[in-house]
């Protein structure tokens, strides 16, 4: 039986299909990163140890401020207590310089607030020129628009408000109530 199937494919097909399927593992797997380990300093050739430990901490991905304590972690021996000594000495220094930096960062945030709230307020008193512009067009059009005198048929000349539309009145209601007869046709 074991034979036939052979013969047949069938765990021959099995076989395939089981090493497609890894194969298919193999280049779906995103491939790993190769592991490197920073060796510990113990004192001796310092610019070798730091090469190696600036190209460790590059690989890694590892950030400017956090290199530093990164890589004090791999000190050993007198590097690591010249390296407890530094810190406990400038580290008064170092939270200065934080926080002399946290308020510069604050006061940073203060002038643009104002410099915002100000031109703001500038633009609010004076307004955009272009809206200012287009403002006065607008206004000049209107004054433009308007009917200061009129002249009627008869020569008289309109200038008030009341006489100008009480002729216009008149003059368009005799126009509509023309019956469209000439008096020629008569």
């Amino acid at each position: 039986e074991d034979h036939e199937r052979r013969h047949r494919g069938y765990e021959c097909k099995e076989d395939f299909d089981r090493q497609s399927q890894a194969s298919n593992y193999r280049e779906q797997r995103v491939p790993d990163k190769p592991r490197i380990t920073l060796s510990t300093f113990r004192g001796s050739d310092p610019d070798a140890w730091l090469n190696r430990a600036m190209q460790y901490l590059e690989l890694n991905e590892t950030d400017g401020p956090d290199r530093v304590r990164y890589a004090s972690y791999y000190l050993d021996g007198e590097a690591n207590v010249w390296w407890q000594w530094l810190t406990r000495i400038y580290r008064k220094n170092w939270e200065e310089w934080y926080d002399l930096k946290v308020e510069l960062d604050r006061a940073h945030q203060k002038e643009e607030v104002y410099w915002r709230m100000k031109s703001r307020a500038m633009w609010l008193k004076e307004g955009d020129r272009n809206s200012r512009f287009f403002h006065a067009v607008v206004a000049q059009r209107r004054k433009s628009n308007t009917i200061q005198r009129l002249v009627t048929g008869e020569g008289v000349i309109c200038a008030s408000k009341e006489s100008i539309v009480h002729h216009l009145e008149g003059f368009y209601s005799n126009l509509f109530s023309f019956d469209g007869s000439s008096e020629e046709d008569e």
